[in-house]
């Protein structure tokens, strides 16, 4: 069994909360005062359990900000207790598991003006981009959104802040 990437001891501050790498992605995003929106998305699927466990995880988690920018008829939609499917969907667009590049820092792998392909949990390419020392994201609608804290460290995988949430291909 290959091991996943070691990175040293990282305390970093994102927006107004401190998140450690010794910590699961789920505990610094719980103890975050700008991912509340998102913690109570993934308890509304149970998808809050597979972000505790080992394993090597990248997450383009939206901040409140993003949740909040959402057109409010899809976000009152996809906030129904009917429909969890669709919640259950929208988050593992978020997620990228079980490949090579799952947990690997972005800023490393991706050199000026380059892009790179990644398949998400809910089967969902997105494309990461770097463009004038800054970092992207474009969702499967053609959706952008900015990495606004990029490659934060976790013990169980990176976690890349973004301020747009990314919609699912209808």
């Amino acid at each position: 069994l290959a091991a996943g990437p070691v990175f040293a001891e990282e305390i970093r501050m994102i927006g107004n909360s401190v998140m450690f790498s010794n910590k699961s992605i789920l505990s610094n995003v719980i103890d975050s005062r700008d991912h509340k929106t998102l913690i109570k998305a993934l308890k509304s699927v149970r998808l809050e359990q597979p972000l505790m466990r080992k394993g090597e995880f990248t997450v383009f988690a939206p901040d409140d900000n993003a949740f909040a920018a959402l057109p409010k008829a899809y976000s009152d939609n996809l906030f129904r207790r009917s429909n969890k499917d669709e919640m259950a969907r929208f988050l593992a667009c978020h997620i990228v598991a079980g490949n090579a590049l799952a947990g690997l820092k972005l800023a490393e792998r991706l050199v000026e003006g380059g892009t790179l392909s990644l398949m998400t949990i809910g089967g969902c390419e997105l494309i990461v981009s770097r463009q004038a020392g800054k970092f992207y994201v474009r969702g499967p609608r053609g959706d952008r959104a900015e990495i606004t804290a990029m490659d934060v460290a976790q013990r169980n995988g990176i976690v890349q802040i973004i301020n747009r949430a990314l919609l699912p291909s209808s």
